[in-house]
């Protein structure tokens, strides 16, 4: 992977990982103030429901106080409560409960008419003490925050009531309306039947009437009850959304607003209504523009664009990077291009100084010694910045991308042997013995020139770094598909946490093995690479002292045999 490569998924990674994070705690905001807002929403909304049940709940306390003074002037006879009756629009049926628990009307006999018959026939577990009553004490309406609500009594499912110790209780196993009687003046009774919920209103009879003890009550009719509440209650058609009043089964009995919702809506926030309208609710069905301009909070805002000033600004720093990189990378490719340049000028006249040097050294008598060892000298540093230059002229076209090999059958034996015989001199002048084991005579996939520069590369360190063991040895050796060079010292080797690492480019252990040793830091990654390109490989073997290098190349006759070629090329 590239250097370039590598830059750009570190800046997008130091640019997406933040972002990323931001990006996670921002959604989770996001949703807390959401979920925050929609119970808000819904308290609001439920705050406007619970407005209007107090005041069906107040204007019901109207109708019930109009209601019981009415009943207080009727006439409480026959005639007299078929009167007011007639004469009650809200009244759809009386009756009258004497002291001892008899119902004095409506009339059980032939005088009863059809609407006191029905009457008697939907009311009848009432008066034969069946009904399960229950009454409340003094109760406070359902109350919006910040506002009073007045008292007021009603009858409800709420609490048993214990009958009169004065009074056998029934034998049936319900209550009797006389003993509820005893713990209030007046209340309610509600209960259903066939279609729906009825209402008795109920108050003790008048003592001056000779009906001390008694209950005298009405019918109350629902539909005309329920008219007169909402007509007087302020006019909800200006709540945005659609309001829907329904009964205990379910189904609407009176609406509010211009919105409409689907027929299956489930509706967004409920109130029940306080008794005597038992099980009817109210709903709220608000609209999606209602409630989306409510739930688009401002933090979301904030968050989006504080998030984005980030990412804005976190894109700017890895381009600033980026770029900045980018130069750097550049001059030093230009100061790469130039040390190449600079190297292949040198390499010609190098070469002519390494021929005439050599050229002397043949002309030279044998008794001239020292002038001999000053041409040797020169010739064996001429051989070092050659190879040198190469390394850097090698390495360099490897960085390109424009290093080619192609390997053919060679003897590897003859190779290694003459680069050994190169090292001979200056390896002998270090105080260090050659051993030279050849033992691969068979042809190798290689390609020469490579292979001179990796066991060049080889010899150079142990020359550098292991002349302390005054011993190395170069062996080859062959199996049946591969063929083996080997550099062995005595040196003081390479320690474990320096050996992964040692074949990365200008990599040097900066320890004492190196302290005053001259080099590029390119010789072993450069070799390792060629290895690769001849389709072998350069490695570090675990020796018992100092360091060991093997590589390893394919026979020729081994990869002919593989294609199906034949035994030469």
């Amino acid at each position: 992977m590239s250097l370039r490569r590598r830059l750009i998924i570190a800046l997008v990674l130091l640019v997406g990982l933040p972002i990323a994070g931001l990006s996670g705690l921002a959604y989770k905001v996001a949703k807390d103030e959401r979920d925050m807002a929609a119970m808000q929403w819904r308290d609001l909304l439920e705050g406007r429901l619970q407005d209007l049940a107090n005041g069906i709940a107040a204007q019901t306390e109207v109708l019930e106080r109009d209601a019981l003074r009415a009943l207080k002037a009727a006439t409480p006879t026959t005639g007299g409560l078929r009167a007011f009756v007639r004469s009650e629009p809200l009244a759809a049926q009386a009756f009258l409960l004497s002291a001892d628990g008899a119902l004095r009307f409506p009339p059980d006999d032939s005088t009863t008419s059809q609407d006191e018959r029905e009457f008697l026939a939907r009311t009848r577990s009432i008066w034969d003490g069946e009904a399960i009553l229950y009454a409340t004490p003094k109760a406070e309406m359902p109350r919006t925050p910040g506002k009073k609500s007045p008292t007021r009594q009603i009858s409800s499912i709420q609490q048993r009531v214990s009958p009169s110790p004065s009074r056998p209780r029934r034998a049936q196993p319900g209550d009797d309306l006389l003993d509820v009687a005893q713990s209030r003046d007046s209340g309610w009774i509600s209960w259903y039947w066939q279609e729906g919920l009825h209402l008795l209103l109920w108050r003790r009879a008048r003592a001056t009437a000779g009906l001390s003890g008694g209950v005298i009550g009405v019918e109350v009719d629902r539909i005309a009850a329920l008219g007169q509440i909402i007509g007087r209650l302020p006019d909800p058609s200006n709540l945005e959304g659609r309001v829907i009043l329904r009964n205990g089964r379910g189904d609407a009995v009176a609406q509010w607003g211009t919105f409409e919702p689907l027929t299956d809506a489930v509706a967004a926030a409920r109130v029940p209504l306080a008794p005597p309208w038992d099980g009817w609710r109210l709903e709220y069905h608000p609209s999606p523009a209602g409630k989306a301009g409510f739930l688009a909070g401002s933090v979301r805002w904030t968050l989006g664009l504080g998030l984005g000033a980030l990412t804005i600004g976190l894109l700017g720093i890895a381009v600033y990077l980026y770029r900045e990189s980018d130069r750097e990378m550049r001059d030093a490719a230009q100061r790469v291009t130039f040390v190449t340049q600079v190297s292949h000028e040198l390499k010609t006249p190098l070469t002519n100084i390494r021929l005439y040097a050599e050229l002397l050294e043949r002309d030279l008598d044998e008794e001239s010694e020292r002038p001999r060892q000053r041409v040797a000298t020169i010739v064996s540093e001429a051989q070092r910045l050659s190879r040198l230059i190469s390394n850097i002229l090698t390495f360099s076209r490897q960085r390109r991308g424009k290093l080619t090999v192609t390997p053919r059958p060679v003897a590897l034996d003859g190779l290694v042997g003459g680069m050994v015989e190169q090292f001979q001199p200056a390896l002998t002048a270090g105080g260090m013995q050659v051993e030279l084991r050849l033992d691969a005579p068979e042809p190798t996939l290689a390609n020469p020139d490579t292979i001179d520069q990796i066991v060049a590369n080889l010899l150079s360190n142990v020359e550098k770094y292991a002349a302390s063991g005054e011993w190395v040895e170069v062996s080859t050796r062959q199996d049946q598909s591969h063929s083996y060079v080997v550099v062995r010292d005595r040196g003081p080797g390479i320690s474990v946490e320096h050996r992964d690492r040692i074949f990365q480019p200008f990599y040097r252990v900066s320890d004492r093995l190196s302290d005053g040793v001259t080099g590029t830091g390119i010789g072993l990654a450069l070799s390792a690479d060629l290895a690769q390109k001849n389709g072998g490989r350069l490695r570090l073997v675990a020796d018992a002292a100092g360091a060991c290098f093997e590589l390893s190349l394919r026979r020729a006759l081994a990869v002919d045999d593989d294609e199906g070629v034949g035994g030469g090329r």
